[in-house]
């Protein structure tokens, strides 16, 4: 009821250096015993190596221009004060595109403000269904995108600067930002195809390889909301393993009639249709 509309999951596995695992293992405690314990893992890490899951809830935010048509319609008191302030910043918008052209876009505060907004707004949204829910970081998007070159590595490289770089222009429309771009390479690698996978060689000798499966195993329906039906499968391999759903999530009554057509398809009558 929270949400309606495509949307897709991305389970990565990142890395974590062995001795960060074993400083955070030697904090629990200083007995003999757990220290021959703490031994035995480091030997096991060298072979295995460890890593922690974080996923990734992909959503398509609103309009920026549709929730400032909103903010119009939502005070009629308001109408024509608001009416104005939106066919300005409309205007402002098409004569920055005209005098840009294909060039580097520049937003406003008031347009980072709006998409701010829409942005607050699905996030309000989920946070009732996923407390733990937040948005990522863009080092945490760069992250999303370099970890299939380096999976089963022990690092994953980032390098991207927090924050952002952009430039700060005064304009007679106020203060407007013109982001940096940034060139940044996913890898540097020799790659080579083997059966059924890509073989990735890194400048610094390490390899990492690129699998993907297809499959359509998963269940239609989830009976309640955090059944491991998605992590408790990739818990049981002996590798990290990244998994990508993709997803939609039907209005009630666009459910309620896709089964009516369905019933009166299979020449069910109308009521048994009502008392499903």
């Amino acid at each position: 009821m929270t949400y309606h509309g495509k949307g897709q999951i991305l389970s990565i596995a990142k890395p974590i250096s062995k001795e960060r695992t074993i400083e955070q293992m030697e904090s629990y405690s200083n007995h003999e015993y757990w220290h021959q314990h703490v031994d035995s893992a480091e030997e096991m890490i060298d072979q295995t190596g460890t890593y922690e899951r974080i996923s990734f809830l992909i959503l398509p935010l609103a309009s920026a221009h549709s929730v400032s048509w909103d903010a119009v319609l939502d005070r009629p008191d308001l109408f024509r004060e608001r009416m104005g302030d939106q066919l300005k910043r409309f205007w402002g918008y098409l004569k920055r595109k005209a005098t840009n052209g294909k060039g580097i876009p520049v937003l406003t505060e008031a347009e980072l403000e709006v998409a701010k907004k829409a942005g607050t707004r699905m996030l309000n949204s989920l946070e009732a269904l996923i407390p733990q829910v937040r948005p990522a970081t863009p080092q945490e998007l760069e992250l999303l995108h370099r970890a299939p070159y380096h999976r089963g590595l022990h690092e994953i490289p980032t390098i991207l600067p927090s924050p952002l770089p952009s430039t700060v222009l005064m304009t007679t429309e106020g203060v407007t930002l013109r982001p940096r771009p940034l060139k940044l390479s996913l890898t540097s690698a020799v790659v080579q195809e083997d059966t059924f996978r890509l073989r990735l060689k890194h400048e610094d000798g390490s390899v990492s390889y690129q699998s993907v499966m297809a499959a359509a195993t998963m269940p239609e329906y989830a009976e309640q909301v955090g059944d491991e039906w998605l992590y408790q499968p990739l818990e049981h391999l002996d590798f990290p393993i990244d998994v990508s759903i993709h997803f939609e999530v039907t209005p009630p009554k666009k459910a309620r009639d896709t089964v009516h057509r369905r019933q009166r398809r299979r020449g069910i009558p109308s009521t048994a249709a009502k008392g499903l």
